[in-house]
């Protein structure tokens, strides 16, 4: 079955009240070959100037992208061609709002709200199964695949996704930008189910996109 690897930059950690910023999507079929592609940005009702520190977006920026409701057409109409596929994100389904995958959870509401829409099955996101990137990468840490990066301060184990990618491949990336984030998560799929495969270190640091 064909993968959508997509991640969302948004004003808010709640996904029933964020906006969408920007963000990266990545169709690929089952051997990881690229299929199609599509970027999103989108102008937002409330700015928060905490998305401009970890985004990295200004709000002079965002007020250059397409307004909202013509952004979200153009991704409804992408959305509704892409046939089967899975969904694959970072995130975990743990969430204090409930099992929801956030990226998933949050597009899904944008586009009943744009739709006008109250039924999940009437708007065009329609994965037939979603993966974690997360779950993923703790169940390979546990299988003994790679050792999982420590939080210098506490010694912890971390699974964040710069911190998944540091452990593998020994390097960083420019995170919190959808596309940067999207190739990183690619690269990081692609490497666990190298090792999972093969149980062996393959550190293949070529983008999957």
């Amino acid at each position: 079955m064909n993968k959508l690897f997509f991640d969302l930059e948004s004003n808010s950690l709640n996904p029933y009240a964020a906006e969408i910023i920007t963000g990266s999507f990545k169709l690929v079929d089952d051997d990881l070959n690229m299929i199609d592609s599509y970027y999103f940005e989108s102008q937002i009702s409330k700015w928060c100037e905490e998305s401009a520190v970890i985004h990295k977006i200004s709000k002079s920026e965002m007020l250059t992208y397409p307004d909202k409701r013509k952004a979200l057409d153009g991704l409804c109409s992408w959305l509704s061609k892409l046939g089967k596929y899975e969904a694959v994100v970072f995130a975990n389904p743990n969430n204090e709002l409930g099992r929801i995958h956030y990226d998933c959870a949050l597009i899904q509401m944008e586009l009943m709200n744009h739709l006008h829409v109250d039924r999940l099955e009437m708007q065009p996101f329609k994965p037939q199964n979603i993966v974690s990137v997360h779950t993923m990468a703790k169940e390979c840490e546990k299988a003994g695949l790679f050792e999982a990066y420590r939080k210098p301060e506490t010694n912890r184990k971390s699974f964040t996704q710069v911190n998944v990618f540091k452990a593998l491949f020994d390097d960083v990336y420019d995170a919190h930008d959808a596309v940067a984030d999207v190739n990183a998560m690619g690269m990081i799929y692609k490497e666990l189910k190298l090792r999972e495969l093969t149980g062996e270190i393959c550190r293949d640091q070529l983008s999957l996109f």
